[in-house]
Protein backbone atom coordinates (compact mmCIF):
# COMPACT_ATOMS: atom_id res chain seq x y z
CA UNK A 1 0.00 0.00 0.00
CA UNK A 2 2.83 2.34 0.94
CA UNK A 3 4.58 1.82 -2.41
CA UNK A 4 1.39 2.39 -4.42
CA UNK A 5 0.54 5.64 -2.62
CA UNK A 6 4.17 6.78 -2.78
CA UNK A 7 4.18 6.46 -6.58
CA UNK A 8 2.04 9.59 -6.88
CA UNK A 9 4.53 11.76 -4.90
CA UNK A 10 1.80 14.03 -3.54
CA UNK A 11 2.70 13.36 0.10
CA UNK A 12 5.95 12.88 2.00
CA UNK A 13 6.61 9.42 3.45
CA UNK A 14 5.33 10.45 6.89
CA UNK A 15 2.08 11.64 5.32
CA UNK A 16 1.62 8.35 3.47
CA UNK A 17 2.37 6.47 6.69
CA UNK A 18 -0.23 8.59 8.51
CA UNK A 19 -2.87 7.86 5.83
CA UNK A 20 -2.22 4.13 6.09
CA UNK A 21 -2.48 4.25 9.91
CA UNK A 22 -5.64 6.34 9.75
CA UNK A 23 -7.24 3.99 7.21
CA UNK A 24 -6.45 0.82 9.13
CA UNK A 25 -7.55 2.41 12.41
CA UNK A 26 -10.91 3.33 10.89
CA UNK A 27 -11.32 -0.15 9.38
CA UNK A 28 -10.43 -1.76 12.71
CA UNK A 29 -13.03 0.29 14.58
CA UNK A 30 -15.58 -0.61 11.90
CA UNK A 31 -14.76 -4.34 12.11
CA UNK A 32 -14.89 -4.24 15.92
CA UNK A 33 -18.23 -2.42 15.73
CA UNK A 34 -19.61 -5.18 13.49
CA UNK A 35 -18.29 -7.80 15.92
CA UNK A 36 -20.02 -6.07 18.83
CA UNK A 37 -23.26 -5.95 16.83
CA UNK A 38 -23.28 -9.75 16.86
CA UNK A 39 -23.45 -9.83 20.67
CA UNK A 40 -25.21 -6.62 21.70
CA UNK A 41 -28.38 -4.86 20.58
CA UNK A 42 -28.04 -1.46 22.26
CA UNK A 43 -26.61 0.81 19.54
CA UNK A 44 -25.55 3.54 21.96
CA UNK A 45 -23.48 1.02 23.90
CA UNK A 46 -22.00 -0.43 20.70
CA UNK A 47 -20.98 3.01 19.37
CA UNK A 48 -19.22 3.77 22.63
CA UNK A 49 -17.70 0.31 23.13
CA UNK A 50 -16.32 0.12 19.58
CA UNK A 51 -13.93 2.93 20.44
CA UNK A 52 -12.31 0.78 23.14
CA UNK A 53 -10.38 -1.07 20.43
CA UNK A 54 -8.26 2.07 20.16
CA UNK A 55 -6.70 1.39 23.58
CA UNK A 56 -4.84 -1.82 22.62
CA UNK A 57 -3.93 -0.28 19.27
CA UNK A 58 -2.39 2.77 20.95
CA UNK A 59 -0.65 0.59 23.51
CA UNK A 60 0.83 -1.60 20.79
CA UNK A 61 1.73 1.25 18.49
CA UNK A 62 3.19 3.77 20.90
CA UNK A 63 4.12 1.95 24.09
CA UNK A 64 5.75 -1.28 22.91
CA UNK A 65 6.43 -0.60 19.24
CA UNK A 66 9.77 1.11 18.73
CA UNK A 67 10.06 0.66 14.96
CA UNK A 68 6.57 1.75 13.87
CA UNK A 69 5.86 -0.87 11.23
CA UNK A 70 2.56 -0.25 9.49
CA UNK A 71 1.91 -4.02 9.47
CA UNK A 72 1.31 -3.88 13.23
CA UNK A 73 -1.75 -1.70 12.87
CA UNK A 74 -2.97 -3.65 9.86
CA UNK A 75 -2.66 -6.99 11.65
CA UNK A 76 -5.00 -5.73 14.38
CA UNK A 77 -7.52 -4.95 11.64
CA UNK A 78 -7.13 -8.32 9.91
CA UNK A 79 -7.39 -10.22 13.20
CA UNK A 80 -10.49 -8.27 14.23
CA UNK A 81 -12.05 -8.82 10.81
CA UNK A 82 -11.22 -12.54 10.88
CA UNK A 83 -12.64 -12.83 14.39
CA UNK A 84 -15.87 -11.25 13.16
CA UNK A 85 -15.98 -13.63 10.20
CA UNK A 86 -15.38 -16.64 12.47
CA UNK A 87 -18.21 -15.58 14.78
CA UNK A 88 -20.59 -14.96 11.89
CA UNK A 89 -19.50 -18.23 10.20
CA UNK A 90 -18.69 -16.50 6.91
CA UNK A 91 -15.96 -18.88 5.79
CA UNK A 92 -15.59 -17.63 2.21
CA UNK A 93 -14.77 -14.11 3.32
CA UNK A 94 -12.72 -15.57 6.18
CA UNK A 95 -10.45 -17.27 3.64
CA UNK A 96 -10.00 -13.99 1.74
CA UNK A 97 -9.36 -11.91 4.86
CA UNK A 98 -7.04 -14.60 6.23
CA UNK A 99 -5.06 -14.63 2.98
CA UNK A 100 -4.71 -10.84 2.98
CA UNK A 101 -3.70 -11.00 6.64
CA UNK A 102 -1.14 -13.67 5.78
CA UNK A 103 0.34 -11.44 3.10
CA UNK A 104 0.51 -8.68 5.71
CA UNK A 105 2.08 -10.65 8.60
CA UNK A 106 2.49 -14.23 9.78
CA UNK A 107 0.91 -13.62 13.20
CA UNK A 108 -2.50 -14.00 11.51
CA UNK A 109 -1.91 -17.71 12.14
CA UNK A 110 -3.42 -17.26 15.60
CA UNK A 111 -6.80 -17.02 13.87
CA UNK A 112 -6.56 -20.75 13.19
CA UNK A 113 -6.55 -21.35 16.95
CA UNK A 114 -9.38 -18.84 17.39
CA UNK A 115 -11.40 -20.75 14.79
CA UNK A 116 -10.76 -24.06 16.55
CA UNK A 117 -11.62 -22.67 19.98
CA UNK A 118 -14.78 -21.02 18.72
CA UNK A 119 -15.88 -24.29 17.10
CA UNK A 120 -14.80 -26.58 19.94
CA UNK A 121 -18.22 -28.30 20.05
CA UNK A 122 -17.92 -29.16 16.36
CA UNK A 123 -14.20 -29.87 16.48
CA UNK A 124 -14.31 -33.24 14.74
CA UNK A 125 -16.97 -32.42 12.17
CA UNK A 126 -16.02 -32.42 8.51
CA UNK A 127 -16.64 -28.68 7.97
CA UNK A 128 -14.44 -27.65 10.92
CA UNK A 129 -11.62 -29.96 9.89
CA UNK A 130 -11.74 -28.80 6.25
CA UNK A 131 -11.82 -25.12 7.18
CA UNK A 132 -8.93 -25.56 9.60
CA UNK A 133 -6.96 -27.44 6.95
CA UNK A 134 -7.71 -24.71 4.40
CA UNK A 135 -6.59 -21.93 6.75
CA UNK A 136 -3.44 -23.87 7.60
CA UNK A 137 -2.86 -24.52 3.89
CA UNK A 138 -3.19 -20.82 3.09
CA UNK A 139 -0.65 -19.90 5.77
CA UNK A 140 1.89 -22.61 5.02
CA UNK A 141 1.31 -22.44 1.27
CA UNK A 142 1.88 -18.71 1.07
CA UNK A 143 5.10 -18.75 3.03
CA UNK A 144 6.34 -21.86 1.22
CA UNK A 145 5.67 -20.17 -2.11
CA UNK A 146 7.46 -17.02 -0.97
CA UNK A 147 10.42 -19.12 0.13
CA UNK A 148 10.56 -20.71 -3.33
CA UNK A 149 10.19 -17.39 -5.15
CA UNK A 150 12.60 -15.56 -2.84
CA UNK A 151 15.18 -18.19 -1.78
CA UNK A 152 17.74 -15.62 -0.65
CA UNK A 153 15.77 -14.10 2.19
CA UNK A 154 17.80 -12.05 4.66
CA UNK A 155 18.95 -13.64 7.90
CA UNK A 156 16.47 -13.18 10.73
CA UNK A 157 17.49 -12.69 14.36
CA UNK A 158 15.88 -14.42 17.34
CA UNK A 159 13.50 -11.50 17.86
CA UNK A 160 12.11 -11.87 14.33
CA UNK A 161 13.81 -8.84 12.82
CA UNK A 162 16.11 -8.84 9.81
CA UNK A 163 19.86 -8.76 10.30
CA UNK A 164 20.93 -5.89 8.06
CA UNK A 165 24.65 -6.58 8.36
CA UNK A 166 25.13 -10.37 8.67
CA UNK A 167 28.97 -10.06 8.81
Amino acid sequence: IFKVISLFHFLPDKGVFFLIMLGFTYLTILAFYRLLCVYFENNNFIYFAALFIIYPMVWNFFAINTIFFFVDNAIVFFMTLCLYLVVTKNTRLLFLAFFLGTVNHYSIGFIILVYLLYNYRRLFEKETILCTAALTGILIGYFSLMRILLPELPVIKDDGFVVWDPA
